[in-house]
């Protein structure tokens, strides 16, 4: 899997994983998702480690008008914590 390779920062997994995942509906329907510049800034904020190697956010809150990529983010994060490269053993999403 592209977000398992060797070297890969916390972010830039989450990303890859991100970067994998096929688009169903609209007009990029049988596409990867792409990340933007300002989604990607948003998973450095979130997921960059401290000097323990920890997370030190664990919630995060983003706003914007609509039609500007949200639910994909989310819904991409979600599937992320739930069976990617954040997925832990009876953890909660």
């Amino acid at each position: 899997m592209p977000w398992e390779v060797e070297g890969l920062s916390r972010v830039e997994r989450v990303v890859a994983f991100l970067e994998d995942l096929p688009v169903t509906q609209g007009s990029l329907a049988d596409t990867k998702l792409q990340i933007r510049d300002w989604q990607r800034d948003f998973l450095e904020a979130i997921y960059s480690e401290d000097e323990t190697g920890q997370r030190p956010v664990r919630t995060a809150v983003m706003s914007m008008a609509r039609k500007n990529g949200k639910t994909q983010l989310v819904a991409g994060l979600g599937l992320c914590h739930l069976l990617g490269p954040e997925a832990e053993g009876r953890g909660e999403v």
